[in-house]
């Protein structure tokens, strides 16, 4: 617990709805003091997250996507009022790429009034290591059997080059994100697109350079399990060590296969950790970080394909585990991290029946008519479909000690599905079995 004498508080901007109630459920159990800053957009989803007991709406900002100009004076208005009640910049969290890139985007102005993780001492934006490229190059330049083959594309001639020096399959995807994830807009909520001929890939690269996209192109890493595509999540010390780590298996991604993990295993993968200790000293880091690695099915090694670095969509998920990393972040930043002689990785115990995390609403927005009708049929069904993975299992938004969120969100599947299930059916199901994490 922290102490009440902490009277800094951290600065979290919503944009991402289950990330953003990730991290101020991460702050609010430890009763760490924080300010939100939040925009919205005409037709936005429901913001469930306003329904959790630790919500409030300090700051409103405009959408950065639609006037960032405006969204911009109106940050630093609030940084000045900031400043002037902390006497010193603040740490930012910002809950997606969409935000993380405002603020980098905008370092010179803003770098005086937030602090963002990352830079050995909570300097710098650490730009480099949010663009794809950059960050590939680095830990390439010092560990090259760790990374696939990557180039830039930013401009029309590099496309001639790239067809010229590129063997396919190839996988391409945005080098650096937009206010607007307009990648993901185009190609059906894809992250990455697989090439696997010169003219898809020149047309591809096009459409993506047109659009103003800088893009990266990846020898595509072939892989049969998803046992070994595996995020790596961590907390590193100013000395780069890791102290903190846990990795996850996604057992179902939609779409497929480069979309979002929407049921995902809390994992714990040993040959990794030597790997990502590598990586997060080549990079010089400090802070939240999560690794994106795939082991190479012909020769059975790891490669490191790319690097988050704000907080992911199911850190709530591992904060209920006990691996609360935005504490470490708040406890680094107000230099009250202890020096830990060993690193805390998820136990044996935790590792007999491993915690399986859902989010029903947004597999059944994924699911085909067939599979919605198969899976969501009634109340057994929806059980049948969640204990076929076997585990205790958990649910994004609904958490036994911040329920409201989870209520809203299960009636908004129950109206999607037009149901005959009563939300208190459901409900009183769920606590039945949800483990208490």
């Amino acid at each position: 617990m922290i102490s009440s004498q902490e009277k800094l508080p951290v600065i979290v901007m919503r944009s991402n709805d289950l990330s953003f109630l990730g991290i101020i459920r991460s702050l609010g159990r430890e009763k760490i003091p924080f300010r939100s800053i939040v925009f919205t957009w005409k037709n936005a989803n429901t913001w469930f997250s306003e329904k959790s007991k630790y919500f409030k709406k300090d700051y409103n900002i405009p959408n950065p996507h639609e006037n960032k100009e405006s969204a911009l004076i109106e940050m630093v208005k609030i940084g000045q009022l900031l400043l002037e009640e902390f006497k010193q910049p603040l740490l930012i969290i910002p809950s997606s790429d969409t935000n993380l890139m405002f603020l980098i985007n905008n370092e010179n102005t803003l770098n005086k009034f937030f602090v963002l993780n990352g830079c050995k001492k909570f300097k710098t934006y650490r730009a480099d290591i949010a663009d794809k490229f950059y960050c590939s190059s680095l830990v390439t330049k010092k560990y090259p059997e760790l990374c696939p083959k990557t180039f830039k594309c930013e401009s029309n001639i590099e496309i001639d080059l790239l067809i010229k020096k590129t063997l396919y399959p190839l996988i391409v995807k945005p080098s650096v994100k937009d206010y607007a994830q307009s990648f993901y807009a185009k190609h059906n909520g894809m992250k990455a697109l697989t090439v696997t001929n010169e003219s898809e890939l020149k047309k591809i690269l096009s459409d993506g350079l047109d659009a103003g996209s800088k893009l990266i192109v990846q020898e595509k890493i072939a892989f049969d399990r998803p046992e070994d595509e595996i995020p790596f999540y961590a907390y590193v010390d100013k000395n780069s060590k890791i102290i903190m780590a846990a990795t996850g298996i996604k057992r179902l991604i939609q779409p497929h296969p480069y979309g979002t993990a929407n049921v995902l295993e809390l994992s714990w993968h040993q040959e990794l950790l030597e790997l990502a200790q590598k990586i997060v000293e080549a990079i010089s880091w400090r802070g939240l970080i999560m690794i994106e690695f795939i082991k190479e099915k012909n020769t059975n090694q790891w490669k490191m394909i790319e690097i988050n670095t704000r907080p992911w969509l199911f850190c709530d998920f591992y904060s209920r585990c006990n691996f609360n990393f935005i504490k470490l972040l708040y406890l680094d930043w107000t230099n009250n991290l202890a020096d830990y002689e060993s690193v805390k990785l998820p136990s044996d115990g935790l590792m007999k029946n491993p915690p399986v995390h859902f989010g029903l609403l947004a597999i059944y927005n994924n699911m085909t008519t067939k599979e919605k009708k198969h899976i969501f049929n009634d109340l057994n069904s929806i059980m049948k479909y969640i204990e076929s993975f076997g585990g205790t299992f958990s649910l994004t938004y609904y958490d036994l000690d911040d329920v409201q969120p989870g209520v809203e969100n299960l009636k908004a599947l129950l109206k999607r599905i037009d149901s005959h299930t009563s939300i208190d059916a459901l409900i009183n199901t769920l606590n039945d079995k949800l483990t208490k994490l």
